[in-house]
């Protein structure tokens, strides 16, 4: 198989690599990444999880988020990719995006991503 099938190479352009390097993940963070498919950004922030992790399974995780259904398909198709128990992908308008889940008490971030598409 090639290397892409695979999920051990991924193409991306340059200037599409910057904002999750700007973020600077670190392995006990919450992530929230708004509008995240295809799922090479998201990619990105799974991996600065797991590779600043030195003793093992890093205590944080990334919500990928995505108000398209067909490309929430995509994205959860990325994120196994990588086999990560760290990555819930989730589907909601992310100008609705909910505060709490359930009882629970309010969702809070370390870092949000939000890369918003320049046409819908």
């Amino acid at each position: 198989k090639r290397e892409g099938d695979l999920g051990s190479l991924s193409r991306q352009e340059e200037v599409s690599m910057i904002p999750p390097l700007v973020l600077a993940v670190e392995p006990h963070h919450a992530v929230l990444d708004m509008c995240a498919a295809p799922g090479s950004k998201t990619q990105q922030l799974i991996e600065a999880l797991d590779s600043a992790s030195l003793d093992g399974a890093p205590a944080g995780f990334v919500i990928a988020n995505d108000a398209d259904l067909r490309r929430c398909r995509l994205l959860i198709h990325q994120c196994a990719r990588l086999a990560s128990a760290h990555v819930v992908v989730t589907h909601h308008d992310a100008q609705l995006f909910p505060s709490r889940l359930g009882g629970s008490a309010a969702l809070r971030f370390d870092r949000v991503l939000c890369d918003v598409p320049c046409s819908s």
